[in-house]
């Protein structure tokens, strides 16, 4: 993913042809201005940011008899999956809701509802972004 802040100074063939270079590698978004540090913070420091959720994701299933290797295989190809679906244009409340049925998933997802987990990656993201204007 490249993304590149919008520019009075480019003109428009200018910017096209940037895009147009940029596309050769992979995805290419164009940010105004005053959103691209948090959209430099989201697309260069998200997947570290995840991995910490993932590492939980792992302990939990290490301590239900997994073996790590194993669990992160599992994990990997769940994450390829919803990173498809996103790339779709599905929302992650509307992700999540395929798989709610009153179950397991419902009670895992309040127990890390109730830690602050989606505060704690807000801020994580906020915090980064502060750290990029300074």
């Amino acid at each position: 993913m490249t993304i590149i802040e919008r520019s009075d100074v480019l003109h428009l063939a200018q910017q096209e042809d940037l895009v147009w270079k940029f596309k050769r590698l992979r995805q290419v978004e164009i940010i105004d201005a005053g959103a691209f540090d948090g959209a430099s913070m989201l697309a260069g420091s998200s997947m570290a940011l995840l991995s910490v959720g993932l590492d939980g994701l792992l302990d939990g299933s290490v301590k239900e008899d997994l073996k790590r290797a194993g669990a992160l295989v599992l994990a990997a190809h769940a994450m390829l999956g919803m990173a498809e679906m996103f790339r779709t244009g599905v929302q992650p409340a509307e992700f999540r809701e395929c798989f709610v049925t009153g179950g397991s998933t419902i009670r895992g997802l309040s127990t890390i509802e109730s830690a602050g987990v989606r505060g704690a990656f807000a801020r994580g993201v906020i915090d980064g972004t502060k750290t990029l204007r300074q």
